[in-house]
């Protein structure tokens, strides 16, 4: 008890600067470890292909990952994070700079979690805990220091957390419509956040069905699409149908749809990757190149057959796979960045992969306790707070089977803070309730 005393005037006596102050130092901390110890450590596999597509922005006018010619136009990447780099060309900055400014977005995504905790709980010391918690994040200062679209996202997410709460707040017009934008551009930085939009408009009917609710919901819709119209559109020129990207379509099959397949036959999981891939190009009789998005859905169908033939692998790899989402740790970023000496490898082994180990246990073993306390009416929850499960719980299913890592939870970083922080906020409030 004097421990939990001590920390409650730790927080009562800080402010939200000295939060932010030491955000900061552990970032760029961080950045200039890297930067000194191995440089090279910024650039992960997909950091070419974004800085490629800025690239040939800028010196070519054309938007492709390819490093040089023939330059085709790309149909993975979305556009939001090789714009967000592209100043970094434009004047002529090192690629290395990239990952200076995302610790300085990182740490006004500390901010934002802060205004986003205090929206709902309008305590001070409850915003301070959180911002404490991301500052301390070890997924949020690794991903901040690499030249990839996670931490750029994690941005978007909990923007898109905060604005969505100030509009349950306060359900104007005008909120509901920049939520719905900042929506429609996580989208357009990474098209898994495509699933935010259904659950959100539900909620905004959770009072009803009227003239009020419905034009809201139908107002949160149309700006979703607004912003991601532009895009669509280009594609729709160029490849003849609407859609944001096609990666989604070949990672279930090369990777989710591939690996079920190599364990039910027992063959080699590379292997049955090339296989699938013949397969596919014989049966679809055309050029996949010419006919990207054809291509794309076919592959996309043959996976949801493979799922189906084998159904139970299926579900016992996805459980898996979103329990890694959950506890993964993230050691082989560490490494790499860092470097593959002893020292670092000890480093990570023994300090860093049990911290974060501990940390994902222990969060989500609070948000699990709380649950459970609530389906024996031990505690009460608010709308909000279901909310924001939902949309972890769906973020969990968009998984990378077999490879699912600290990657992926990333951007749901601050979510996950928010459960865990509201969970002994409404815990406190219990007394008042029973």
């Amino acid at each position: 008890m004097k421990l939990l005393a001590k920390i409650k005037n730790l927080f009562n006596a800080c402010n939200i600067w000295q939060i932010l102050f030491l955000a900061t130092l552990l970032r760029l901390g961080w950045y200039f470890a890297v930067l000194f110890l191995n440089n090279d450590g910024f650039w992960l596999y997909d950091s070419t292909g974004y800085w490629n597509i800025a690239f040939n922005l800028k010196e070519n006018s054309i938007y492709s990952q390819a490093a040089d010619f023939p330059y085709t136009e790309d149909v993975f990447r979305t556009p939001l994070y090789p714009m967000f780099i592209y100043p970094t060309l434009f004047f002529d900055l090192s690629g290395n700079s990239i990952p200076f400014f995302q610790c300085l977005l990182d740490v006004f995504t500390c901010f934002i979690l802060y205004k986003w905790i205090f929206a709902i709980t309008t305590s001070k010391k409850y915003a301070l805990f959180a911002a404490f918690l991301f500052a301390l994040n070890l997924p949020a200062i690794i991903f901040a220091n690499y030249v990839l679209a996670e931490s750029f996202f994690l941005f978007l997410i909990t923007f898109f957390g905060y604005r969505f709460t100030l509009c349950l707040n306060n359900t104007s017009y005008k909120n509901v419509a920049f939520c719905a934008l900042v929506g429609g551009l996580a989208v357009l930085c990474k098209p898994v956040a495509f699933f935010i939009l259904l659950p959100s408009v539900l909620f905004l009917l959770k009072n009803g069905v009227n003239a009020k609710t419905v034009s809201l919901s139908l107002l949160f819709v149309i700006c979703f699409y607004f912003v991601q119209f532009p895009w669509m559109q280009r594609n729709k020129n160029e490849y003849g149908h609407y859609f944001n990207s096609l990666l989604g379509e070949h990672l279930i099959n090369r990777y989710h749809a591939a690996h079920v397949e190599a364990l039910a036959t027992e063959r080699d999981y590379f292997e049955v990757q090339e296989e699938r891939t013949n397969r596919f190009m014989v049966k679809f009789q055309e050029n996949p190149y010419e006919k990207q998005y054809e291509y794309a859905k076919l592959i996309e169908k043959e996976a949801y057959k493979t799922f189906w033939e084998y159904k139970w692998i299926f579900c016992k790899e996805h459980l898996k796979e979103c329990l890694k989402f959950c506890f993964y740790p993230m050691g082989k970023y560490i490494s790499f960045q860092l470097g593959e000496g002893k020292s670092i490898n000890e480093l990570t082994k023994f300090i860093f992969v049990p911290f974060q180990l501990f940390y994902s246990t222990f969060a989500f073993g609070v948000i699990a306790f709380t649950l459970l306390m609530r389906v024996f009416r031990k505690i009460k929850l608010s709308p909000i707070y279901f909310y924001f499960l939902i949309l972890l719980i769906i973020a969990a299913q968009f998984n990378t089977m077999p490879y699912t890592d600290a990657r992926m939870r990333l951007p749901w970083e601050t979510t996950i803070i928010v459960l865990f922080v509201l969970s002994f906020f409404y815990w406190k409030k219990r007394a008042q309730y029973f």
